[in-house]
């Protein structure tokens, strides 16, 4: 039996061409998906706002309920999520977009364990689950656009989950079996609607419910948008009223930023678009260094540095500081995830720039692909280079 469908909840107050670019990219992200769109508008002032909700309720691409005064987010959200107790819900701010099968792929992370609560994709916005960087992503542009970025994630890290101690609520896909174990959003102490998704979360973890951060969805968050100035504020008015009810923060927080348990899921869509950069080549240079910060002077825009006093080896995009999740390999311990990545990236052949430096790596690559048994066998040139 196919799944049931997914209330995917969009509350919205004002802005209206915010608002229209979240609301587009759900629907046309509809042929990929099952789920109906309720959107919960908070009163809003906004005439165009307003218009065009109309029209897309009345075309049938949304279900429209509007508030017949402000009430503020987490009581809007929660009346979305009142509709239909038999469905599982999908919380979407109004400044998102998303793509293609995006929805599909955040439910089968949560239904991958039955213990799975919430789940949330990699998004650029400056989150828990932040991409490239783990912390601010404020003003980074990277090669791809957003759509070729989550086709990206899907296809090097499908599959590929992280567990958390949170997630937040920008785009949370939350199962109805968990809402109906601890009950809806604490609309009493978290009114406004800041830290009301957290405090969600750290009530079902202490019941056994688990959170996840997917690395095979992407989702752009435009952040500051539903919010606005008001940001800083609510929240330092939440953090003292959070760690009252919930003093584990403190723990969860330092251990989540000493472990980065997310830095595979990052690393993951790095090797992806550098993927996408080397297409068709199957050659790469290796230069031996001296450490892997070094940049060698060389035309081509990656290859691969070896740090023979340390064993290590790691893929360099030059010139490009948006890159910063690339794995070292440690040899010959990291052999075997060596090979993957190349093999991965379809690279056949290594290219040495002299007799001299081929040497001093032969004995660390050439025996790589006997021991991993990967085919095509990967070769290291004697031709030096110019």
């Amino acid at each position: 039996m196919a799944p049931h469908s997914v209330d995917v909840i969009v509350p919205v107050y004002n802005q209206f061409g915010v608002v229209k670019r979240c609301i587009d990219s759900v629907i046309e992200s509809a042929p990929f998906n099952r789920f109906d769109i309720i959107v919960v508008d908070d009163a809003s002032s906004d005439l165009d706002l307003r218009n065009y909700l109309n029209a897309t309720a009345k075309a049938g691409a949304v279900t429209l309920f509007r508030n017949k005064s402000n009430i503020g987010f987490t009581g809007t959200v929660n009346f979305g999520m009142r509709l239909h107790p038999d469905r599982d819900v999908l919380l979407l701010n109004s400044d998102t977009a998303v793509h293609g099968s995006w929805l599909e792929r955040l439910r089968a992370a949560a239904y991958s364990d039955p213990k799975v609560a919430t789940v949330n994709p990699l998004t650029n916005a400056s989150h828990i689950s932040g991409y490239p960087f783990r912390d601010s992503n404020d003003g980074v542009v990277l090669e791809v656009n957003d759509d070729v970025l989550d086709d990206l994630a899907a296809e090097n890290n499908a599959g590929k989950y992280v567990n958390v101690h949170t997630t937040v609520g920008f785009c949370m896909f939350i199962k109805r079996e968990c809402i109906n174990s601890i009950g809806l959003f604490d609309v009493r102490k978290f009114p406004v609607g800041y830290g009301e998704e957290s405090d969600f979360c750290y009530r079902a973890k202490k019941v056994g419910w688990q959170h996840l951060i997917v690395g095979d969805v992407f989702v752009r968050h435009f952040e500051n948008q539903s919010f606005g100035e008001r940001k800083n504020m609510l929240m330092q008015e939440m953090i003292p009223k959070f760690v009252a009810l919930h003093p584990e923060i403190v723990y969860y927080d330092d251990k989540f930023k000493k472990l980065d348990p997310l830095r595979s899921l990052r690393a993951g869509l790095d090797l992806a678009r550098v993927k996408r950069l080397l297409a068709p080549r199957t050659v790469l240079e290796m230069h031996v260094v001296q450490n892997l910060d070094e940049a060698p002077v060389t035309k081509e825009p990656i290859v691969l540095l070896d740090c023979p006093q340390d064993n290590l080896v790691k893929l360099c995009v030059q010139n490009h500081n948006i890159f910063p999740n690339l794995e070292r390999y440690r040899l010959p311990r990291d052999m075997l995830r060596f090979n993957a990545a190349m093999r991965y990236l379809g690279i056949e052949k290594l290219l040495c720039r002299s007799a001299s430096e081929l040497s001093i790596i032969d004995s660390q690559v050439v025996a790589m692909p006997m021991e991993a048994g990967l085919e095509p066998k990967l070769e290291v040139a004697t031709v030096a280079l110019s």
